[in-house]
């Protein structure tokens, strides 16, 4: 990714000037180049001014759903600053 179109702001805040992406994913990298995701570094979500953990959501979503698998992540939004997105 070389950034976020018309938007130098958070193309800065997310890559570094080394050219590494900031995506607030937690990672470890073994010896053979293998990288496991452990955690996130922002694991809430602010949505008009209320702060929600994702694993909360998510645990809640997945037994009204019934899912076995569900990810729950905040998206910018103008209004609120972030919208609650589940898949």
């Amino acid at each position: 990714m070389r950034g976020y179109y018309n938007n130098p702001d958070a193309t800065r805040d997310t890559i570094d000037s080394a050219g590494w992406l900031h995506g607030g994913d937690m990672a470890v990298m073994d010896d053979n180049g293998y990288v496991q995701i452990t955690g996130r570094l922002k694991d809430m979500i602010s949505r008009a001014a209320r702060k929600s953990s994702r694993g909360r959501l998510r645990s809640s979503s997945s037994r009204i759903q019934k899912s076995p698998r569900l990810i729950v992540v905040g998206v910018p939004d103008g209004y609120y600053g972030e919208q609650v997105i589940a898949w």
